[in-house]
């Protein structure tokens, strides 16, 4: 399975989720109008997501996930 590794540097994830969670209070904070502020939170969303998914899928693999087949049989027992 795949594994996340301990990070000690921060993580692409927590800048752009830590961003989206500031812009949201900000411009809350500041009265920017909600039809600025709606498509900008979901084009933030849709950004942490990708980036999520970009560094999950980045993560660590051990070599004994069950796609790994050391035989050309196409046997993989399943």
């Amino acid at each position: 399975m795949k594994q996340s590794k301990k990070r000690t540097h921060l993580s692409i994830v927590a800048i752009v989720g830590g961003g989206l969670t500031l812009a949201l209070v900000l411009a809350l904070a500041f009265g920017l109008r909600e039809a600025y502020l709606v498509p900008a939170v979901v084009a933030g969303a849709l950004l942490f997501g990708v980036v999520w998914l970009w560094e999950h899928a980045n993560a660590h693999a051990d070599g004994s996930e069950w796609w790994q087949d050391d035989d050309a049989s196409g046997w993989r027992g399943y």
